[in-house]
């Protein structure tokens, strides 16, 4: 019988953002974090201090990455809207999606804060764009 090489599976191969090692650790543990929510900084280091963090670097892409660590726990992804396309935001909302949180929010930072709910306890995926 020919030996049968395995292969890693998808978010195996992907690397974790910064801050994700610390996070994945805790999870394989069996925790969460102490409020149970995680915030992914997108294209900046600026935010998410106060609470369990990722940091989404501007050379980092969507599909190289591995959110794993957002799985069952809620999650708020902050971007600046002058540093991040809309495009590049909505392709992590969607790679945020794939790693099933509890509950998605997006906080855009300008002038006038926004809060958008793209995932709720309730109704599950709200945005038809997302579904």
């Amino acid at each position: 019988m020919p030996h049968q090489q395995r292969t890693a599976s998808p978010t195996q191969r992907k690397r974790l953002p910064p801050f994700g090692r610390e996070l994945m650790a805790m999870r394989e543990q069996g925790l969460v974090p102490a409020n149970g929510m995680c915030v992914v900084s997108l294209d900046s280091w600026d935010y998410g201090r106060a609470y369990a963090r990722c940091v989404v670097t501007p050379d980092l892409h969507p599909g190289e990455l591995n959110f794993a660590f957002v799985a069952a726990i809620d999650v708020v992804l902050v971007h600046v809207p002058t540093l991040t396309t809309i495009a590049r935001r909505d392709a992590f909302i969607r790679e945020l999606l794939k790693c099933r949180p509890t509950t998605l929010r997006v906080c855009a930072v300008a002038d006038v804060m926004t809060w958008t709910w793209i995932k709720s306890r309730r109704v599950g995926v709200e945005l038809e764009e997302f579904k």
